[in-house]
């Protein structure tokens, strides 16, 4: 249905005419009005507007002058959303909802953590509806549904709470102990303009053990590696702009001024 005639119903009995103005409210935030004076009949019929939700407002016009405050009434909404949920499954973001019969079509809308959005239409028929999230974009995925009453006018419905979908980054850096013990416990703090703890483990074991973590590329200060007990003789730090040297201090190694690009590999001997 594209369009809808609007009927407008009033009763004044002391007025001699009415003022009514009527505009579409939904999907806007400034309505845009169109106005019919000296109305004198009801109801008022308006034919063939696109359809949609439509606010009325009326002013009865008296003879005496009388100033009125106008009244307003508003046509039904696009309603029909249940239940709505969202969630990570296999690196696809995956909408399960339920909606009354009467609403054709949902429209599913996505927020970007890097400021990108999506939007998409598909047939209310129940199905789980799998998106597919952009490659190497990683954070906090805002997710809502709205119904859509009629996709010829853009007829549609609010939007839902959004429900947040997390997709966390793959790690892209190793630490390998070749010592010949247990480092125990271990941790790596990096550090720029603050401090921010990458990873803390209760041991990485001796003679090859390994510790799998996520490094932000970035410009760092200082890479400090903290641990208990071990004995360590050498450090080594490669990342894509080169290799670096580990100062070592007692229960401490220290990378400084490193570069990260495309995640580090420490090797600890």
């Amino acid at each position: 249905m594209a369009t809808i005639n609007l009927s407008i119903s009033f009763s004044h009995p002391e007025a001699i005419s009415s003022t009514i103005r009527y505009a579409r409210i939904d999907n806007t935030n400034n309505p845009v009005y169109t106005t019919q004076t000296g109305v004198t009949v009801s109801p008022l019929i308006i034919q063939n507007v696109p359809n949609g939700q439509y606010i009325v407002g009326i002013t009865p016009v008296y003879a005496d002058g009388r100033v009125c405050t106008e009244v307003f009434q508003q046509t039904e909404g696009c309603a029909g959303i249940i239940s709505f949920s969202a969630v990570l499954t296999g690196g696809n973001i995956v909408v399960s909802y339920n909606a009354t019969s009467n609403v054709p079509f949902v429209q599913v809308n996505i927020s970007y953590p890097n400021g990108g959005s999506f939007s998409q239409q598909y047939t209310n028929n129940g199905v789980d509806i799998t998106i597919t999230s952009p490659a190497g974009v990683y954070g906090d995925y805002s997710v809502n549904i709205q119904p859509v009453c009629d996709q010829d006018t853009g007829f549609l419905g609010t939007p839902s709470a959004p429900a947040i979908v997390t997709i966390t980054a793959p790690n892209n850096s190793t630490l390998t102990n070749n010592t010949a013990g247990p480092l125990a416990p271990i941790s790596l703090t990096a550090y720029s303009t603050g401090s921010q703890l990458i990873f803390t483990s209760p041991s990485v074991a001796g003679s090859g053990g390994v510790i799998n973590f996520l490094l932000s590329d970035a410009s760092y200060t200082a890479l400090v590696i903290n641990y208990g007990t071990g004995t360590v003789a050498a450090a080594s730090l490669t990342t894509g702009t080169g290799t670096y040297t580990g100062v070592l201090t007692s229960g401490v190694i220290t990378f400084n001024n490193v570069i990260a690009s495309g995640g580090v590999v420490i090797t600890i001997t």
